[in-house]
């Protein structure tokens, strides 16, 4: 499904897409049902950093996610000084086992600790084969261009998804090995109701129905929390059809871009999760601009 997701998505197209925001102990107290009901879709959190630190806020922001339909991923902060994999299972201890719908899991990766560049590589590597080992998925890689070409361009990773972090206004470009990336974190100074005081904005490059099939959704297969009421007229768009939503302010609009999925009724399984929970119809406001 990535390649899938990437070959539709050419680097600097963000003319479609959904928002997102990442939060962290330092958020506070979130609340994710205004969060939900003011058009965010997804949203990752983070759960630990290096060996020893577990985010305090993290329980309550994962419960949290799931109960309003927001997807929900979670981050480890990585720190190159410590064992990889080790990093890797205390991460996953903290967030227990993953459930269709989650993201896959995320490999913050903005430091070197002073270590050295192959060490760096090294523990990196090794944290994404014990995820891909323990979980099935491969590791979300996030990161910032000028750290990344610190690196050197570490062979590797052009199979792990790419979270770019970038405050360009219009789409940035990608990093070598990569040539598309899948999450963009635009802004660090976005304001979204339910989030008290400033929080990071990011855009997922697809459509509902890319992000629920990236999250191990079955479309054939609704849940439990499929039950709530929900219909698919009157929302401004025709049954199944994937929403959609305005790019970040100075985002291109390319010539073919593609803006639409044909995995619509997963869009639509989406929907019913957040509304179930919500009791009312979801807000269809844009996304908010870059600074």
């Amino acid at each position: 499904m990535l390649a899938i997701l990437l070959g539709r998505t050419a680097a600097g197209d963000c003319s479609s897409g959904l928002r997102g925001i990442d939060v962290s102990t330092f958020n506070g107290t979130v609340d994710w049902a205004a969060v939900a009901d003011s058009g965010i879709s997804f949203a990752f959190a983070k759960a630990s950093e290096g060996l020893t630190i577990r985010d305090q806020q993290f329980p309550a922001n994962w419960t949290g996610m799931k109960a309003t339909g927001v997807a929900r991923g979670a981050y480890h902060f990585f720190h190159p000084r410590d064992d990889g994999a080790a990093q890797a299972d205390a991460f996953l201890s903290w967030v227990g086992a993953l459930d269709d719908g989650d993201l896959p899991p995320v490999l913050d990766w903005e430091t070197s600790d002073e270590s050295d560049r192959a060490s760096t590589i090294a523990a990196a590597r090794a944290f994404v084969r014990e995820i891909q080992a323990r979980t099935g998925r491969a590791t979300i890689i996030y990161t910032y261009r000028a750290y990344w070409d610190s690196l050197g361009d570490p062979g590797g990773f052009a199979a792990n998804p790419l979270w770019f972090a970038s405050d360009e206004i219009s789409c940035p470009t990608p990093p070598a090995p990569w040539s598309d990336w899948l999450f963009w974190q635009y802004s660090t100074q976005g304001m979204v109701v339910g989030v008290s005081g400033a929080v990071d904005l990011d855009w997922f490059a697809g459509s509902l129905g890319d992000l629920l099939s990236f999250a191990g959704v079955d479309a054939g297969a609704p849940t439990a929390a499929d039950a709530g009421a929900f219909t698919d007229a009157g929302d401004g768009q025709a049954a199944g059809e994937p929403m959609q939503m305005a790019e970040p302010s100075g985002c291109e609009q390319r010539t073919g871009s593609t803006a639409t999925s044909p995995l619509g009724p997963l869009a639509v399984l989406l929907g019913r999760l957040r509304l179930k929970k919500l009791g009312k119809r979801r807000d269809a406001r844009g996304p908010l601009a870059p600074p």
